[in-house]
């Protein structure tokens, strides 16, 4: 069972949830997280993110946005994690290499 933060009724108009993450967005300045990170991770990071997500939906008012971020690049950390909690959203999105500084995720869901 998962303890909400929001006690009762959703509050805010704007959320910003900036997700922990693996990183892999910024390999090209911390080249070592291919090191130090391992498969397991991403289900766990996954894991925590859908449950920081859900949380911070109840939170939101209607006709509110919410913005969930990650300097991630990883499917599990991005796209799964709002694809498995929530169905309206948009998605901005920068790559290494096409764009100058570090890669990113970022969606903008629209509360019901």
């Amino acid at each position: 069972m998962e303890l909400s933060l929001c006690l009762s009724t959703p509050r805010f108009d704007r959320i910003l949830v900036d997700a922990p993450c693996s990183g892999t967005g910024t390999l090209g300045r911390n080249p070592e997280i291919k090191w130090r990170l391992q498969p397991s991770d991403l289900i766990d990071l996954h894991r925590k993110q859908v449950a920081l997500l859900r949380n911070a939906i109840e939170c939101l008012k209607p006709g509110g946005l919410l913005v969930y971020s990650t300097c991630s690049l990883e499917e599990e950390e991005n796209r799964l994690v709002i694809e498995t909690v929530h169905r309206r959203w948009r998605v901005v999105e920068r790559l290494p290499g096409r764009d100058q500084g570090d890669g990113f995720f970022a969606a903008v869901l629209t509360s019901d």
